[in-house]
């Protein structure tokens, strides 16, 4: 699950744990695998392995939010 909450982005990664993240924070946001239906976030050098599309996530980060 990936949604938007203000300055920040709400994650929720492949282990089911929940990530609450400013988005000025997030240094890379890349596909996770070559299916494309995950991506990888880097937060402060740590990668987050989220089950969401790259398209997804990206729209979040542009201001939409997605249910």
């Amino acid at each position: 699950m990936v949604s938007r909450w203000g300055a920040y982005l709400l994650v929720t990664d492949d282990a089911g744990r929940r990530h609450l993240i400013r988005i000025n924070s997030i240094q890379m946001v890349a596909d996770g695998d070559e299916f494309h239906d995950s991506c990888t976030l880097v937060v402060a050098g740590r990668p987050i392995n989220v089950p969401e599309p790259l398209e997804q996530v990206i729209d979040c980060l542009d201001g939409g939010r997605v249910p």
